[in-house]
């Protein structure tokens, strides 16, 4: 009996052993276990096959490349050949099944050696050689390293702009003449069938650039995001790197004095082959989830690419174009589904009924559903608004202040057929010593569009009275967000839409 416990007790550690050793040295040198036969277990696949023209370069960087992250946009991408999937990064490194392409090594030696853009670089560079894990100089302590954390992600940004046109190059590089060229982000989502079906509608022969247009202040020239990355035809990247030279050997150059990697790209694509980005919001859509404003113009649109997706959201978004397309081969993702699975979640917010108001809300304490945008025509409610307030007979002269409390915001937005959602700005400032109280009140948003907003924290920071008069430490200002949603609207607005 007790020979028999101690085999069982032995065996029982052997196996705890292999499990650790597995799981930190062994498993991440095996073949990727999300990839399968996408031809016989993934509808996506079957009904979407790999159609041979498309190279999908990702990028990424030594400090933040793991192998969920590397699986994770893999398993997006598995019904694309492996060997058309890039991943693209600043050293040359093996994670797991995954083979990262150093794109800067075609930098000139004075840039990789002594500039100080690159300073990060070559600590990374020489961390690997050592054979240590680059991915540990993130994570330092400062007893360990005199640098903040935000100098070192101010270094990656810096080296980052840098990228850009050396990712293009690479691209070609590895992977020439294909039709098209998809440069995405790790972090974002990107439905494969939506992708395949917009790529065919247009003619790769022509020199085309994708990408969700934003604007900078030091740029004239669209500028894509790049949370959710950008889209070049083969043509266009031929005419790019068939000028004899690299373009980044002059480019390089250039790069330290502009804003960051897609200013650098669109600026070198209209400088070198007259060639401007094209907006293709909301295909590629570069507001994060909270921020996608659901309007009617959307909501029957496909979604090609989302930018900054959790991944336990990216299994949901997976399952669901399975389950779609297993019911229809002819099944396209729209807007509308993506609401109505982000609606899934909103369970976790609290039904809620605020005083002398009939409405049941959704709401939600430390949330801003960005109530207070203006991004789009008559999405704010202004309830200022001069023309408003003069005329005698209207509503609003008869509510409460909509500023006085996340109640009286609440009555406003009942007043408003067209409010669908408001959020509540409550601020204070206060002595620290004594707790007195120097000034209060809240400033309420009220809005047409519904987004299903971001969280945000307490907001504490020392108040100088705005001059200064009031000593460092003394007077703490703080701020806090509430959100509500009108919860009849959001189900009539819903079923309301319709996609033909």
């Amino acid at each position: 009996m007790i020979i028999h416990f101690f085999r069982r007790t032995f065996l029982i550690l052997f196996l705890f052993l292999l499990y650790i050793l597995r799981g930190n040295v062994v498993i991440p040198n095996q073949p990727n276990p999300w990839r399968h036969d996408p031809t016989t277990e993934d509808a996506r696949c079957a009904a979407y096959p790999d159609p041979g023209n498309i190279a999908v370069a990702v990028k990424t960087s030594a400090a933040y490349a793991s192998l969920e992250q590397l699986n994770r946009i893999a398993n997006i991408f598995h019904c694309l050949s492996p060997d058309r999937l890039l991943f693209l990064s600043d050293l040359d490194q093996t994670v797991g099944p995954y083979t990262l392409h150093n794109v800067l090594s075609q930098a000139s030696p004075t840039l990789l050696n002594w500039h100080h853009d690159f300073s990060f670089y070559r600590k990374q560079e020489r961390y690997a050689k050592r054979g240590l894990n680059v991915r540990d100089m993130n994570s330092k302590t400062p007893v360990l390293s005199p640098e903040t954390s935000e100098a070192k992600e101010q270094e990656l940004k810096i080296l980052d702009k840098y990228k850009f046109l050396h990712m293009v190059e690479k691209a070609w590089e590895l992977q020439p003449d294909m039709d098209w060229y998809v440069f995405a982000d790790p972090s974002a989502y990107y439905f494969w069938p939506n992708l395949v079906r917009w790529l065919r509608e247009i003619d790769p022969a022509q020199a085309r650039f994708f990408g969700k247009a934003s604007r900078i202040a030091s740029s004239e020239l669209d500028i894509a995001n790049e949370q959710s990355g950008f889209v070049m035809s083969g043509a266009a990247v031929k005419l790019l790197v068939s000028k004899g030279t690299r373009v980044t050997k002059s480019w390089d150059k250039k790069v330290a004095q502009m804003e960051n990697g897609q200013h650098v790209l669109a600026t070198a694509l209209h400088s070198e082959i007259s060639l401007k980005l094209t907006d293709a919001w909301p295909l590629l859509i570069g507001e994060t989830l909270g921020r996608i404003p659901f309007k009617q113009e959307i909501w029957c649109e496909p979604v090609v690419g989302l930018a900054d997706v959790p991944s336990n959201l990216v299994l949901r978004l997976l399952n669901l174009e399975q389950s779609m397309l297993v019911d229809s081969k002819d099944a396209i993702f729209t807007y509308k589904h993506l609401f109505n699975e982000l609606s899934t979640k909103m369970s976790v917010t609290t039904p809620y009924t605020f005083p002398d108001s009939p409405t049941s809300y959704l709401y939600r304490r430390m949330w801003d559903n960005i109530a207070d945008s203006t991004q789009y025509e008559g999405e704010n409610i202004d309830w200022k608004d001069p023309k408003m307030l003069a005329d005698p007979n209207h509503f609003i002269h008869s509510l409460e202040d909509p500023n006085k409390t996340p109640s009286s915001c609440a009555k406003a937005c009942d007043a408003f057929v067209q409010c669908t959602q408001f959020s509540y700005l409550e601020y204070e400032a206060k002595v620290i010593q004594s707790g007195r109280v120097l000034r209060s009140g809240g400033v309420c948003y009220l809005s047409t569009i519904f987004r299903f907003g971001v969280g945000r924290g307490i907001n504490v920071w020392d108040d100088d009275g705005g001059d200064g008069r009031n000593p460092a430490g003394s007077v703490a200002n703080t701020q806090l967000f509430f959100s509500a949603w009108n919860r009849q609207k959001w189900v009539d607005y819903s079923n309301g839409l319709r996609c033909h």
